[in-house]
C-alpha cells in the first residue's frame, strides 16, 4: 500500500520498493514518488510525479540494459459524483467524505507501467550493424515487380 494523506494542502515524497507496487523487484528499482495535494472547492487534486529505473531488453539487439522513467499524472477525488453522461465518463474515484488517506498503489502502478516506452532500444543500440538479411544474396527480381521497378526508373530520370 501507498497511502497518501489527504487530510490538508500538503507535499509527500516516497521511495518506494518494487515489491510495494507488486512489480518485479529485479525489472523495477529506485522509484521515487513526489505527491502534491491540493484541496478545491468540490474535491482533492492530486498531482503524482513518478520516476525510476526499469531494466529493459533491447528490441534490436535483445540485450538487456537499464532506463530511466518518469512519468506524472493528476487525480481529482471527489466527494459527490456532478451528473455526467456516460459518454464523457472514463474513471472517477468517489470518496467516503470521512476518508483522510487514499491508497494510490494501483494509480502508482499503472503510471509507471505505462511510462515504459513501446520501443526499448538501448542507447547504443540504435548505431549497431545488425545483420538485416539473411541467406544466399539473390540478384534476381521476381519479374512481378518489373512494372513498380519502370515507375521508379523513369522518375529518376526526370
Amino acid at each position: 500500500m501507498v497511502r497518501i494523506d489527504i487530510s490538508a494542502t500538503a507535499e509527500f515524497t516516497f521511495n518506494i520498493s518494487a515489491s510495494d507496487l507488486d512489480l518485479d523487484g529485479d525489472l523495477f528499482s529506485d522509484i521515487h514518488l513526489e505527491a502534491s495535494v491540493k484541496h478545491l472547492k468540490n474535491g482533492i487534486q492530486v498531482v503524482l510525479d513518478i520516476v525510476a529505473n526499469a531494466v529493459l531488453e533491447c528490441d534490436r539487439t535483445l540485450e538487456k540494459f537499464v532506463a530511466p522513467l518518469s512519468n506524472s499524472y493528476e487525480l481529482l477525488l471527489l466527494s459527490t459524483m456532478p451528473q455526467i453522461d456516460d459518454e464523457d465518463l472514463i474513471e472517477y474515484i468517489q470518496l467516503d467524505p470521512q476518508q483522510r488517506v487514499f491508497d494510490a498503489k494501483d494509480v502508482i502502478r499503472d503510471i509507471l507501467l505505462l511510462a515504459v516506452p513501446p520501443r526499448k532500444v538501448a542507447p547504443d543500440a540504435e548505431d549497431a550493424s545488425i545483420q538485416m538479411i539473411y541467406g544466399a544474396p539473390s540478384m534476381e527480381v521476381d519479374h512481378r515487380w518489373s512494372p513498380l521497378l519502370a515507375v521508379r526508373d523513369e522518375l529518376n530520370q526526370q
